[in-house]
């Protein structure tokens, strides 16, 4: 078969051709585009409003545990900052607290068990009280008679009451400390 097409009119057709391969290609690709993008907005619209539900939750949740912990914590810290108000400067604190603490585990004895030791502080008065179990009457009526034989310790009172068991009392003793 001979070709009777003069070659300018083949590179004019080659030409053509290819241009019409490159827009049909184009076209598909364009119409590719509008169809994965008519699949994916519904996806990505459901996907937005969750993300705004879940923002909105975390930034309630956030609002709702600063205000109950804000409050519990600024209580906490206060109550630790009164208590370490008394060791905070050395200036201020009249006794020292380790020797009273000291003297006081230097006189309990065996058959005594301090649970609770407290130290408060009003206009230069300095109260100690002591709770614990006793053994017996004997040895809490002879811690007593010990923490009355120390100078620094005025006032012991130890309630009549704490006598009432004959073991395993327990008691509170409530002391004034002096300088």
């Amino acid at each position: 078969m001979i070709n009777l097409i003069p070659f300018e009119e083949k590179k004019k057709l080659k030409r053509d051709y290819k241009i019409r391969l490159f827009s049909l290609a184009l076209s598909f690709l364009g119409i590719l585009l509008v169809f994965a993008t008519l699949i994916f907005i519904p996806s990505y619209v459901v996907t937005g409003i969750k993300h705004s539900i879940a923002q909105e939750k975390l930034a309630t949740l956030q609002t709702q545990t600063r205000a109950e912990t804000g409050e519990s914590m600024d209580a906490i810290v206060s109550d630790i900052k009164t208590k370490l108000s008394l060791f905070k400067d050395p200036a201020t604190i009249l006794i020292p607290t380790n020797d009273v603490i000291d003297r006081v585990l230097e006189i309990k004895g065996a058959d005594i068990r301090l649970t609770e030791f407290s130290l408060e502080r009003a206009e230069k008065k300095y109260t100690l009280s002591l709770g614990g179990t006793a053994a017996s009457r004997e040895a809490l009526f002879a811690f007593q008679k010990k923490l009355m034989g120390v100078n620094r310790f005025r006032d012991v009172a130890l309630p009549i009451s704490n006598f009432v068991k004959g073991s395993n009392i327990a008691f509170e003793i409530s002391l004034a400390v002096t300088q």
